[in-house]
């Protein structure tokens, strides 16, 4: 996480209750301030949309830089979505230098994360996985990351990372929950990335 001149780290608790832990940092002195050194930076949003009429933007920014991965939770109540079904429909894209068409179109938002006809266990790798499952009470949740620190996506000019569920409105599931307005999920996400000036890059 190179920095130039300062950097400050907070552990924040926004939580009515005690959260009990340790966290310790290290850091060394760069011999000196390369010209085309990359600022690091993580982003994390909270947002309610609806599928498939919005998209779950990962990131959007100017600049040059790499897109490194993120971490993503869902949350919905929405009964076609139980089982991970219509949440895993989305597809990954990104759109770099401003290209009209993504130079990433996965077949479902699954597959980005390491699975295939949905999520359907917990597991970790060093790259990716999904670390929490569940459908209880009406509820389904899960929790997965990925990381493309072997092949990042580079960009010079822009980048545009998105879910885009509207090009699935023939799935089943994503049909039922437009046709009867329930297809609510809260996503939370954090982005890293990499790039050339530090910025406060737009994710929804």
């Amino acid at each position: 996480m190179p920095f130039r001149q300062g950097i400050e780290l907070a552990l924040v608790n926004t939580i009515h209750r005690k959260v009990e832990g340790y966290a310790y940092v290290t850091a060394e002195i760069l011999p000196a301030w390369e010209e085309d050194t990359a600022y690091f930076h993580a982003r994390w949003f909270d947002r309610t949309v609806n599928l498939p009429d919005h998209e779950v933007l990962l990131l959007d920014t100017r600049g040059r830089g790499h897109f490194l991965g993120c971490h993503l939770t869902a949350v919905s109540r929405c009964p076609h979505f139980a089982g991970k079904q219509g949440i895993c429909e989305g597809n990954d894209e990104f759109r770099v230098d401003g290209a009209a068409d993504p130079a990433c179109n996965y077949l479902g938002t699954e597959d980005f994360f390491g699975f295939s006809w949905s999520w359907n266990q917990v597991w970790a790798d060093s790259h990716s996985g999904t670390t929490y499952l569940a459908d209880d009470n009406g509820e389904t949740s899960l929790a997965c990351d990925r990381f493309l620190l072997n092949a990042p996506v580079r960009f010079t000019q822009s980048l545009r990372a998105r879910i885009n569920y509207r090009d699935e409105i023939n799935n089943a599931h994503l049909r039922s929950a437009r046709a009867e307005r329930n297809g609510q999920v809260r996503f939370g996400i954090v982005s890293y990335w990499y790039q050339d000036v530090p910025v406060d890059a737009l994710t929804g």
